[in-house]
Order: C-alpha cells, then sequence, then structure tokens
C-alpha cells in the first residue's frame, strides 16, 4: 500500500518509488536468491512510481525501441532523418567518442551526419559488389567472396537491471570482401532519457582491432569536415551533385554518387521489414568478457543474459510486461486521482457517460456472505455506473458527504483498494476493492511503442500518441476499464452490514436514481441496523411426511382471504389505467395490508417495507 500525501479534498498526490530488483550472481545461493527474489517483486510491485519516475522509466523504454530499430538499421538509406533523431539523441548534450575518449560528433547535427556518411558509404560498397558480381558473372567468371551482403547491422542490447541508463551494444555486419565487428556503450540522460553518449569502445576488421587507426581517422576527419558537414550531408541522399568548395569533400561525395548511379538500374532484393535488434539483461559486473552474440546452445546458468521479456524481476523499461505495467498503472493512478470522485459525484464532467466509460461490459459488483461465499449484486457495466449515479443523488439529496481516508495498490492484482467513510447523515464506513481489466497490448491505442509495431517510422507514429506517459503536465485518461468491484465491508453507525443487507440497499439505490429522489427503504434499511433486534421464538412443530395441500382456514381468515383476491381482481386494472379513466390510484387490497407488509423483488431482497412506504409506491 503506498503512502499517499493528501491534500483537504483527498486527493492523491504522490506514490511511493519501485526500486528494482537485483538478478542473482551465484551459482551457489540460486535457490534462496529465488526466493527471496519472489518475495521482493511481489512487495515492490504493489507499489506505484512517483510522477517524474514514471515519466523517466516511459522515456527510456521508447527510447531502448528506438535504438533496437536504429543500430540495426544504422547502413540503411534513406539515413535517420533529423526528426527521429531527436526521439533518440538528446539534441544539446549528445556525443559520439572513441575508444580514447576523441571526439568523433558532437551535438545531434554531427551524429546524423556521420550517420548519413556511414549508410552512403556502405551502400556503396554493397552496390559496388552488386556490379562488380553482375559483370564477372556476364563473362562467366567467380563472384567476389562476400560481395553479396545484406545492409543490416546485426546487434545485441545488453540492458543492467540496476542501472538501466547504461547499454552494452555487440555489433557485426559485413560489406564486400570486409567483415566488421565491435563493442560500444550508450549513455542515456537521468533527467530526459535520452542518449548523450555514444562510446565505440572496440571495431575489428575481418577479426583484427583497428582501435588506433580507427580512433585517429576519425577524430581528423571531423576536424577537416566541422565547418562544411551542414551543406554536405543535406545532399548525401539526393541524386544531384554538388559543390561545397572542399575538393577533398567534393570528391568523395561524387565519386560514391558515381558508384550508387551506375548500379542504380540493378535489380535488388527488398529487405526484410526491421525486426529490431534483442534486448538481453545482464548485470554490468559481468559486461567486461561479453563480446560474442548470445547462444541459443549455451546452457543457462546465473551469468548468461537473459531475454528481456523473459526475465523475472521487476518488469524493466523496453519489454513487454513494462508496457502492460505502465498501462495498469496510469489507469491506477488516473482513477484514483479522477475516476473516484467521479463516481462520487464531485468531477465537473460526471455525466452518465463519463462514468459508464470506466466500466467494462460484463463489470461485476460482488459482496460476500457470512460463509465467505461470492454474492453477486449487479452485473454489467450500466446497471453498476447507475448504481454509483443513483448514490450520488442520494447523497445530494441528504446533504451527506464523502471522503478518501486511504487507498492501496497491487500492480499484480491490477487493484485499488479505497477506504473511504461519510459522516453525515449517519456514519458510513467501507472498503472496496477495483480490479481493472487485464491489458491487451495489440487492441490498446493509447500505450508505449512495442518492437513489434513496426519500422522505426511505426514507432514514431505511437510515440506520438503517447507523450502523456512520459509529460508531467499528466492526463486525465484512464486506458483500462474497471472489470469487477468487491465491497470488502462496509458499516452503517457502527454496525456491519450483511450481503442481504446489501442487495435491498442496491435495489433502492438504483429506484433512487430512476425517481429521482431518495426511496423511503433506505431510510428503512438505515433504521434496521440500528434498531435492537428481536427474537422469535415458535413451537416445535412435527415434521410434515407428506403433503396435504393448503390447510383449512377458520371462517375469519376464509373470508379474509376471499376479500383479498377479490379486491385484487378489482384494484390491479387500475395500477396501469390512466388517472381521467378510473379515478385517483387505488392500493391492490390496501384494507387487507399489515403495517409491517414487504414487497419483495425477484431475488428475494426487500424493495419496500411498511404500509406507508407501500402506499407512497401508488402515488396515494
Amino acid at each position: 500500500k503506498g503512502d499517499a500525501d493528501e491534500e483537504a479534498n483527498g486527493k492523491i498526490t504522490a506514490t511511493k518509488i519501485v526500486q528494482t530488483t537485483k538478478i542473482p550472481s551465484k551459482k551457489s545461493n540460486k535457490v534462496n536468491d529465488t526466493q527471496q527474489q519472489q518475495q521482493q517483486r511481489k512487495q515492490q510491485q504493489q507499489l506505484l512510481l512517483s510522477n517524474e519516475e514514471f515519466a523517466l522509466a516511459c522515456r527510456v523504454h521508447c527510447t531502448i525501441t528506438f535504438l533496437r530499430k536504429h543500430f540495426s538499421s544504422l547502413l540503411e538509406l534513406p539515413s535517420l532523418s533529423s526528426s527521429t533523431a531527436k526521439w533518440i539523441y538528446d539534441s544539446n548534450n549528445v556525443t559520439v567518442v572513441g575508444p580514447r575518449g576523441e571526439e568523433l560528433a558532437v551535438g545531434i547535427e554531427e551524429v546524423i551526419a556521420i550517420n548519413r556518411a556511414l549508410a552512403l558509404s556502405a551502400t556503396a560498397a554493397r552496390r559496388a559488389g552488386s556490379l562488380l558480381d553482375s559483370l564477372a558473372a556476364s563473362s562467366g567468371g567467380a563472384t567476389a567472396i562476400n560481395s553479396n551482403t545484406g545492409s543490416s547491422v546485426e546487434c545485441e542490447l545488453m540492458i543492467d537491471p540496476n542501472n538501466q541508463l547504461k547499454i552494452l551494444v555487440l555489433w557485426k555486419t559485413s560489406l564486400p570482401n570486409a567483415a566488421f565487428s565491435g563493442r560500444s556503450f550508450v549513455h542515456l540522460s537521468s533527467q530526459s532519457g535520452l542518449v548523450t553518449n555514444l562510446q565505440i569502445e572496440q571495431v575489428k576488421v575481418n577479426g583484427v582491432p583497428v582501435i588506433d587507426s580507427l580512433g585517429t581517422a576519425l577524430a581528423t576527419l571531423r576536424s577537416a569536415s566541422r565547418s562544411a558537414s551542414t551543406s554536405i550531408f543535406d545532399t548525401l541522399n539526393s541524386a544531384t551533385r554538388s559543390g561545397t568548395g572542399n575538393p577533398f569533400f567534393d570528391g568523395i561525395i561524387n565519386g560514391l554518387q558515381d558508384v550508387v548511379d551506375a548500379v542504380e538500374a540493378l535489380p535488388s532484393e527488398k529487405e526484410n521489414s526491421n525486426l529490431g535488434s534483442p534486448v538481453f539483461v545482464l548485470p554490468s559486473t559481468l559486461w567486461a568478457n561479453r563480446t560474442s552474440f548470445v547462444d541459443e546452445d549455451e546452457n543457462t546458468d546465473d551469468t548468461l543474459p537473459i531475454p528481456i521479456d523473459d526475465y523475472k524481476g521487476t518488469p524493466l523499461a523496453g519489454s513487454e510486461l513494462f508496457v502492460e505495467n505502465t498501462l495498469v498503472q496510469k489507469s491506477l493512478q488516473n482513477f484514483a486521482k479522477n475516476g473516484l470522485y467521479r463516481l462520487a459525484g464531485s468531477k465537473s464532467d460526471e455525466t452518465s457517460e463519463a462514468v459508464r466509460s470506466m466500466f467494462t461490459t460484463e463489470a461485476e459488483f460482488i459482496t460476500n456472505d457470512k460463509d465467505g461465499d461470492e454474492i453477486t449484486l449487479l452485473r454489467g457495466g450500466g446497471k453498476i455506473a447507475d448504481f454509483y449515479r443513483s448514490l450520488s443523488v442520494l447523497r445530494e439529496a441528504s446533504g451527506g458527504d464523502w471522503r478518501v481516508s486511504d487507498i492501496g495498490t497491487d500492480l499484480v492484482k491490477r487493484q485499488l483498494i479505497v477506504k473511504w467513510d461519510s459522516e453525515t447523515p449517519f456514519k458510513v464506513e467501507g472498503q472496496d476493492a477495483f480490479t481493472f481489466e487485464e491489458p491487451s497490448l495489440m487492441s490498446m491505442s493509447s500505450r508505449l511503442p512495442l518492437n513489434s509495431d513496426g519500422d522505426i517510422e511505426d514507432i514514431v507514429s505511437r510515440c506520438l500518441e503517447s507523450t502523456v506517459y512520459f509529460s508531467l503536465d499528466g492526463s486525465e485518461e484512464i486506458p483500462l476499464k474497471v472489470d469487477r468491484i468487491e465491497s470488502l465491508q462496509l458499516t452503517v453507525a457502527g454496525a456491519r452490514v450483511d450481503s442481504e443487507w446489501a442487495k435491498s440497499f442496491v435495489s433502492a439505490s438504483l429506484r433512487t436514481g430512476v425517481v429521482g429522489i431518495p426511496d423511503p427503504t433506505i431510510t428503512e434499511l438505515l433504521r434496521s441496523l440500528t434498531s435492537p433486534k428481536q427474537t422469535v421464538r415458535t413451537n416445535p412443530k412435527k415434521a410434515v411426511t407428506k403433503s396435504q395441500g393448503m390447510q383449512p382456514l377458520n371462517d375469519s381468515a376464509a373470508s379474509a382471504f376471499y376479500g383479498i383476491i377479490r379486491s385484487l381482481h378489482n384494484d390491479l386494472p387500475s395500477v396501469i389505467a390512466e388517472t381521467e379513466t378510473v379515478g385517483p390510484p387505488q392500493i391492490p387490497a390496501g384494507e387487507f395490508l399489515a403495517d409491517s407488509i414487504e414487497l419483495r423483488g425477484l431475488l428475494g431482497e426487500v424493495l419496500i417495507r411498511g404500509s406507508d412506504s407501500y402506499n407512497r409506491l401508488f402515488g396515494a
């Protein structure tokens, strides 16, 4: 149960922060650590993130999802656009550094420029290889080794569960006659969740490290081209030639363009849709010796990476379970801040449609009898919405108050447990558990992006639709609907109500909403809780072994019974007839009604108790 700071109006202003769970690192302690992990996870997932932590975690999730698409298509054209790059890189603070810390790019424009240059160079190399293969094949010669290579970069991302702001990237790709591989580190901002630093730690060409020459060459190239980079790379993706005033760069660009133009007419296979790079969970203490990709045939132990969607600890940004948790948290959070007060009738947008939209079609309102068995009071979102609307009418008519005294959350159960009380006109205390529907990621329109949503442009579109998740401005949207409400406890004037009383109260409350005025039965029900109970003793009777039908009546009872039947026969038609036709309403068998008359519903619940209430029902 989260600690909540409450304002005078009882609204929630803050909740606890979830901490991450460490995965075991010692094989000998695997069993004990797993049990402790499960207990830790159960406790932590019952809490909600603070608004700031929630927004940052959602932003980190988006960045990781973008990186999965971006790195695998790094050498493809068209290259990364400026608008998409701003979803990945911190526009003001991003840097790319070499193995010795030398600056290779500073600022998002230079990062985009390097990306374009790499994509164009790789495309030219691949097309040149294709051209050579075509020429060799037409002349009967052998094709070049490794010339037909794919355009994608194979990557694996490693994330430390205790620090998701640093990511290890293992990568490899092939160009004609050369195989490239390496390791890089990505650092994310603790404020924006965007990439602030990309460190190239290791690069190998055909298995040979090229750290010294790579860093020096790239740093020199950046220094020489910095002043002209903007004008150069704006034209890298165009088919037209342009002069930059720098003969060296004009020669490079136009030379690359010559190769591209030469193979433009060659048939090319359409690349498969970008499936994105896999993400694994591995503590950073084990990163130093990790240079090879994960082998599916490796025996699983505590030192091997775990696919992020198979990780059993607290859901991590970048996983599907994290997206599900954000839907649950957003629903619990906004329902606590706005939904509860909408049900109570204290929100300005509290309309019948607004209340109904918070429940599923098959929602249930239940309680429990003395034996602990569930009793369904209402079924259907419309009926439950009508019930809460009726309660607000009743509260308004009686001048009653209502406030939330405590709120507990459980992310695992998707549950909000609400304690509430009212002082007027009676002291009423209750505790209800609101359980939300299970998230269905593929059908949810308002959610964070998933790697399976499509290409990088599809991820951008999804992020644009879900900015409320990483914005501190807040939103009243409740993504998930309430599927079940359980009345855990209800006391009126110190007396705890039972399931029979609850059924009668629900029926009377619904009639209040229809008529628009408090139903008199509610007063009788409230009075019944505080009035002393009388014990009725009956004389024991002999068991009847055979049904003998209706017992004979004495003369007085028989006469009364005949009078009741005759009166009902004469008076019942007046209940549905026009007043102008039959005159004032008649009470069916009114002269025979006892003062303690009860009108019961289909479930046996008491709808009306007492002759006065019964007479008012018929307008008499």
